[in-house]
């Protein structure tokens, strides 16, 4: 491990699709994990190890249907205690969210916490008010099992503390928050609005990310954002993407949602088109250049009737 540290941030394991691969697989990863090193775990089907998949599909399908879609650390442990559980019956429900939050409920950040629980509530149909409830006594329960180590936990140092985006956000930056979480979930709708939007942002944070998310669908056809995350190293920008993707979305009408997000961005870029206008207009007057500043007056006027009808 501290080889590999030296080599890599951010390691991808492949094991056997049998119930020893996964075995072995999962304690990798607990391994690397608690090194403090990021993970991806990739399964294979039909219990083939790498070998027969590669010989059998080639390499290229195993990179990209294989290796590409690697588990973030989070969901494959979910995946390895959810194999030998019939979530039809009451008792494996109850058993698969022990041994989920017994897992993960102290390496879990905020937003964790939530997409794991929505994940579970998904899989389930137990309540989130019971999962909560269960979430907090796993938590309670290793407090009490790792009191003296609590305060120097590695996991604080990799995980990313964020929390969901106040209800009282700037209309603008609200606006910006839900289409970036749109284009997260929907490769189709980034390519089509992506010459429409990359002027439009304001926020850098944001701009960075759309930037770098499209980079990563020109890599990968299918919207991942957990796979996106891993790949960003700068953790604010992290904390942007998850926070997006718990912002209430509409999925029955969508393309009005991202239509009246982009209009609200371009009337916002309209404004601060005019403010600038008129700043300049005012200093032009100052320098006695009244060519210049009724020019740039005449402008703003025309500005001004666009954003009305816009």
């Amino acid at each position: 491990i501290v080889k590999l540290k030296r080599m890599a941030k951010k390691i991808v394991i492949c094991c056997d699709g049998d119930s020893a691969g996964w075995g072995a697989a999962k304690r990798f990863a607990d391994q690397l994990m608690d090194s403090g090193m990021d993970v991806l775990v990739a399964t294979l089907p039909d219990k083939m190890d790498p070998d027969d998949y590669i010989g059998q599909h080639g390499s290229e399908v195993f990179s990209e249907k294989v290796l590409d879609q690697a588990l973030s650390y989070i969901s494959f442990v979910a995946a390895y205690y959810r194999r030998d559980k019939n979530l039809s019956v009451d008792h494996d429900i109850k058993q698969y969210v022990h041994e989920v939050f017994d897992e993960l409920a102290h390496r879990c950040s905020p937003i964790e916490k939530d997409l794991l629980i929505q994940q579970l509530h998904n899989e389930t149909h137990a309540s989130k008010e019971s999962l909560e409830q269960e979430f907090t006594k796993s938590i309670a329960k290793k407090a009490k099992q790792s009191k003296q180590s609590q305060d120097t936990s590695p996991d604080e140092d990799r995980t990313v503390q964020v929390t969901r985006a106040p209800a009282n956000r700037a209309e603008t930056d609200r606006a910006e928050q839900l289409l970036l979480a749109h284009l997260l979930m929907d490769a189709d709708l980034f390519e089509e609005k992506r010459l429409e939007l990359q002027d439009l942002f304001v926020r850098d944070d944001i701009i960075k990310i759309f930037f770098k998310l499209a980079a990563f669908y020109e890599q990968y056809d299918l919207p991942n954002y957990q796979r996106f995350a891993e790949t960003l190293e700068d953790r604010q920008l992290k904390k942007v993407v998850m926070e997006a993707i718990l912002t209430e979305r509409s999925k029955e009408h969508t393309t009005q949602e991202v239509n009246d997000c982009i209009r609200h961005l371009k009337r916002n870029q309209m404004k601060r088109l005019i403010d600038q206008k008129r700043h300049e207009s005012k200093e032009a007057e100052k320098r006695n250049d009244l060519l210049k500043a009724m020019e740039l007056a005449s402008e703003v006027i025309q500005l001004v009737r666009s954003l009305k009808v816009l």
